[in-house]
C-alpha cells in the first residue's frame, strides 16, 4: 500500500473513532432519557434478585426449595430453581445499597454493555481489523435492541462482558506467551460460565485452538498458556460449585425429550435469529446474510481452524440442542463475530484497490447506523408501552401494597409470574392458565390480568381490583 493509501485509511480510522465516540455518547443519553422505564413481565430478572438477597440473608437453601416446589406444581416450568450464582453475585452489592431498586440494576448493565464496547476493538486489533473495530463500536452503541436490553435485569450483558474480557487475554497470552494473560483469561471464562452456561462455547472454541497450535502447529509454548487457563478455571469453578446449590440439572432433564423435528426446527430458528437484532427488517437482514456467508466461505479458505470459527460452530451446536427459543439474547456473545465475518465478505465483495475495504466499510456502516438510530426514533417497543411494566408502574405496586398489607404470608396465588409475585410480596405463588390445573394446588387468590382475560366466574369473589389487575378469592369446593 502507497504512502498516499495508508494515509487516507488512517483518516476513514480516524473518523470511525469519532463516530464510535458520537455513537455511545447518544446511547448513554438515550438510556438515562428512558431510565425511568419499567421493567418487562419477564420473570428471570426477580429470581437474580431474589438469588441476591438470599445470599445476603444467608437462606440460599430455602429458596431454591421455595422455587423447585413453583416449578413442580406449576402448570409447567418457567426456569431452573436456581441460576448460576455469578449474576447474583453481582447484583449483591446493589441490593445491599439499593433494595429492589430496578434502577440501580440497570446502571449495572450499562456498564457492562460500556466495558464491552472499550473491549471489542482491542479483541479485534488482534485479529488485524482494528480499522474497522470503531464502525462496530458505533453500530453496536447504536442498535436499537441493546438500547433495549440494557432495561432488563438479566444475566446476558454481564456474561458477554466476561466472555470478551477472557477473549482479549487468551489471545494476548497467545500472541505474547503471557502467563499472567492466560490465568486472567481463565478467571474471565470461568466467572463468565458461572453468569450463563452458553459461555462454555468459548472455552471450547479456546481449548480447540490450543489443542491444533500444539499438537499439529508443534508451538509448544501455548501448553503453558493452557496449563494457566485450566488452573484459573479450576480455582474459580471448583469451590463455587461445591459452595453453592446448582440449579440447572432441570435443563438437562429436558435435553432427553429433543427429537429430530425439534433439532430441525432449533437450526432453522437460529439460523434465522440474526434478524431480530436488526429489527427484523429483510431490508437490512438479506445484505447483512449475503456478506455473512461471503465472509465466511474467504475466512474458511484463509484459515479454516481460527478461532472465530470453532466458537461460531460450537454456538450454533449448543444452541441447536439447548431445548428453549430464548431470542437473540442467546446469539449475544457471537455478536462481534458475526459482524467481524460480515467485514469479511465486506472486504471480498470490495476489492477493488488497496483502501477500498475500509471506506465501503465505513459509508457501509455509517448509513446503517443511521438506518438503526431512526428506526429507533419511531419505534416504541412494546415492553416499554404504559401497562405493560412490571416496575415502575403504579397498577403492579398498588396491587403488590394491597397483597402485603390484607393477605396472610401463608396464603397462596395463581399469577402467571410466580415468580415476580414471590419478590414483591413474599408470598408463594403458582402459574395455571386454566381452572381444573389450580384447583388441586387448594390456592387461596387468583390474580387475573384484565386485559388478557382468565378462567375467572361468577364463584369467584372480588377483593381488589385496578385498571391492570382483578385480584378473587379462589372458591373453595365447601362453599
Amino acid at each position: 500500500m502507497t504512502e498516499k493509501a495508508t494515509n487516507r485509511v488512517q483518516k476513514w480510522v480516524g473518523l470511525g473513532k469519532y463516530v464510535a465516540i458520537t455513537a455511545v455518547l447518544l446511547h448513554v443519553f438515550v438510556f438515562f432519557a428512558t431510565w425511568n422505564n419499567g421493567h418487562d413481565w419477564g420473570g428471570d430478572f426477580s429470581l437474580y434478585i431474589a438469588q441476591a438477597q438470599a445470599i445476603l440473608d444467608g437462606n440460599t437453601q430455602e429458596l431454591e426449595q421455595i422455587n423447585r416446589d413453583c416449578m413442580l406444581r406449576s402448570e409447567r416450568r418457567i426456569g431452573p430453581d436456581l441460576y448460576p450464582i455469578g449474576f447474583p453475585l453481582l447484583l449483591v452489592p446493589m441490593v445491599f445499597f439499593f433494595g429492589k431498586s430496578i434502577m440501580a440494576f440497570k446502571l449495572l448493565n450499562l456498564l457492562f454493555f460500556l466495558g464491552t464496547l472499550y473491549l471489542i476493538p482491542k479483541v479485534l486489533n488482534f485479529w488485524g481489523h482494528k480499522s474497522w473495530s470503531y464502525w462496530m463500536v458505533g453500530y453496536l452503541a447504536l442498535m436499537p435492541y441493546f438500547m433495549h436490553f440494557e432495561h432488563e435485569i438479566i444475566a446476558d450483558l454481564a456474561a458477554w462482558f466476561f466472555t470478551i474480557l477472557s477473549l482479549f487475554f487468551f489471545l494476548k497470552a497467545r500472541e505474547k506467551q503471557h502467563s499472567w494473560s492466560a490465568f486472567f483469561s481463565g478467571l474471565s471464562i470461568a466467572y463468565a460460565l458461572l453468569i450463563k452456561s452458553l459461555s462454555i462455547t468459548l472455552l471450547g472454541a479456546m481449548a480447540m485452538t490450543l489443542f491444533i497450535d500444539i499438537v499439529f502447529l508443534k508451538q509448544r509454548v501455548q501448553l503453558r498458556t493452557g496449563v494457566y487457563l485450566l488452573a484459573a478455571c479450576i480455582l474459580v469453578l471448583l469451590p463455587a460449585k461445591l459452595l453453592y446449590p446448582d440449579g440447572n440439572s432441570s435443563y438437562l432433564e429436558q435435553l432427553v425429550e429433543l427429537t429430530p423435528a425439534w433439532l430441525w426446527n432449533n437450526l432453522h430458528y437460529n439460523v434465522a435469529l440474526p434478524s431480530s437484532l436488526l429489527m427484523d427488517r429483510d431490508l437490512l437482514y438479506y445484505p447483512f446474510a449475503l456478506l455473512f456467508v461471503v465472509g465466511l466461505w474467504t475466512s474458511i479458505r484463509k484459515s479454516a481452524f481460527s478461532l472465530p470459527l470453532w466458537f461460531l460452530l460450537f454456538h450454533l451446536i449448543l444452541l441447536t440442542i439447548w431445548p428453549y427459543h430464548e431470542g437473540p439474547r442467546f446469539i449475544l456473545i457471537m455478536v462481534p463475530v458475526l459482524i467481524l465475518l460480515c467485514f469479511e465478505g465486506l472486504k471480498t465483495i470490495g476489492n477493488l484497490k488497496p483502501t477500498a475495504p475500509i471506506i465501503y466499510s465505513s459509508v457501509f456502516m455509517l448509513v446503517l447506523s443511521g438506518t438503526l438510530a431512526q428506526e429507533l426514533y419511531k419505534r416504541k417497543d412494546p415492553a416499554m408501552r404504559p401497562g405493560q411494566a412490571i416496575a415502575n408502574d403504579k397498577d403492579a405496586e398498588d396491587l403488590w401494597a394491597y397483597i402485603q398489607e390484607n393477605t396472610s404470608p401463608t396464603d397462596t396465588f395463581i399469577f402467571f409470574k410466580p415468580r415476580v409475585l414471590r419478590l414483591f410480596t413474599d408470598r408463594i405463588g403458582y402459574l395455571a392458565t386454566k381452572r381444573e390445573h389450580a384447583e388441586p394446588l387448594n390456592p387461596d387468590y387468583y390474580i387475573e390480568l384484565t386485559q388478557y382475560g382468565g378462567f375467572s366466574d361468577s364463584t369467584f369473589k372480588k377483593v381488589y381490583s385496578n385498571y391492570r389487575f382483578i385480584l378473587y378469592e379462589f372458591p373453595r369446593e365447601n362453599q
